[in-house]
């Protein structure tokens, strides 16, 4: 079985060395990891990485991927341990609309030139949402000057977030843009803290829950 397939990478690798003056994207496995499992996908994604080294240097690899962002996130991190691999491998995830084989991937060569075997709106960038959520006291009294909430955002790409806070029932009296906020309680009309984060920053193609709320209720 695997020397059959080697011989097909074998074979694809000198199709693409023929065709080079018209280079195109060849698909050279394809794994239903529903079907398959975890170790075979495991096999199959290494011989695609081996072929991908053993390409011509401006040859690109892309994998395409069918609403299965957990795989993608484990080979991706694979992928970013290999020095020589971590900048030529490409992700797509593709809408579920528009493919209903939720558990295949699939691994293509992509010569110098050739154009990607998708149409751009039928993809998307592989998305990790993070989970948003905010920290508190659950109430406070009037003789509370101040009270300090935190952002909590576990998960996702967040390499440049910034935070837009909210706050009805008080002021912000600082860490306005920061993860952190101080708030000093309106003492002429007191009454419960409703605290709003929106974390900007995000991919916006990715649709990721951008909102945490939190209310802090007076005791008098």
């Amino acid at each position: 079985m695997k020397a059959t397939f080697f011989s097909f990478l074998t074979l694809v690798l000198f199709t693409m060395s023929v065709v080079a003056q018209n280079p195109a994207a060849v698909k050279i496995d394809e794994v239903d990891i529903q079907t398959a499992g975890s170790e075979v996908f495991e096999v199959r994604a290494e011989a695609f990485l081996k072929a991908i080294m053993a390409a011509e240097k401006n040859t690109t690899g892309l994998i395409t991927l069918y609403d299965n962002d957990e795989t993608a996130r484990k080979l991706e991190v694979h992928i970013a341990t290999i020095p020589t691999l971590k900048n030529r491998v490409l992700f797509f995830s593709h809408h579920i609309i528009y493919q209903k084989k939720t558990g295949t991937v699939e691994f293509w060569l992509l010569p110098e030139g050739a154009e990607e075997p998708y149409l751009p709106e039928c993809t998307k960038p592989i998305c990790w949402c993070p989970d948003i959520s905010i920290i508190g006291s659950n109430d406070f009294r009037l003789s509370d000057n101040e009270l300090v909430f935190k952002a909590q955002i576990n998960g996702g790409d967040r390499e440049s977030v910034s935070y837009e806070w909210k706050v009805d029932g008080g002021d912000i009296v600082a860490g306005t843009g920061t993860a952190t906020i101080t708030v000093k309680p309106t003492i002429s009309d007191p009454k419960d803290l409703k605290v709003v984060l929106d974390l900007g920053g995000l991919d916006p193609g990715c649709n990721c829950p951008i909102e945490a709320t939190f209310t802090s209720k007076f005791l008098y």
